[in-house]
């Protein structure tokens, strides 16, 4: 079922892509994006996360870990953007939710046939992203350093939570 998710977001987000080709979107839409304000909808959820992406030589790791009292918070957070995903699946032809230029590019990814492999840890989960192809991997590499990148701004504009 998660890989059915996956390549319906991938679709959509190839869509939206070519659909809104020059036009600039933020890279993470915490509160726009169809997806991704089910992590702050969860109040405090996002402040007691931590995003990190790895390069590896054929891919990226990427490591979220979830503070142990937001844990379930994080859970409903991920049932709810699944829930976004099986309700694109029940009408193709539907237009797509908005998607910020994160999960546009998650969804490029499995659109590409690049298909995470997902571990669920005890703190959070663990994602790796690999593929054999030199170009692909590089694309990854860049992925996960505007991540890196966009994810630092991100929490440079927001209080630390206390």
């Amino acid at each position: 079922m998660k890989r059915s998710v996956y390549l319906l977001i991938g679709l959509v987000a190839l869509l939206g892509t070519a659909a809104t080709a020059g036009d600039e979107k933020p890279w993470f839409d915490m509160e726009g994006c169809s997806f991704c304000k089910h992590i702050t909808a969860e109040e405090g959820l996002k402040e007691h996360m931590c995003f990190e992406y790895h390069p590896l030589t054929n891919g990226v790791l990427s490591v979220t870990t979830v503070a142990e009292d937001y844990r379930e918070a994080y859970g409903r957070a991920q049932k709810n953007m699944e829930a976004v995903g099986m309700e694109m699946m029940k009408d193709p032809q539907a237009p797509p939710p908005y998607m910020c230029g994160f999960c546009e590019a998650y969804g490029g990814f499995i659109m590409a046939g690049v298909m995470p492999q997902h571990v669920k840890s005890s703190v959070g989960d663990i994602m790796v992203w690999t593929s054999d192809n030199p170009e692909m991997v590089a694309k990854l590499h860049a992925f996960a350093q505007r991540n890196t990148d966009e994810m630092a701004k991100m929490m440079k504009e927001k209080p630390e939570a206390e």
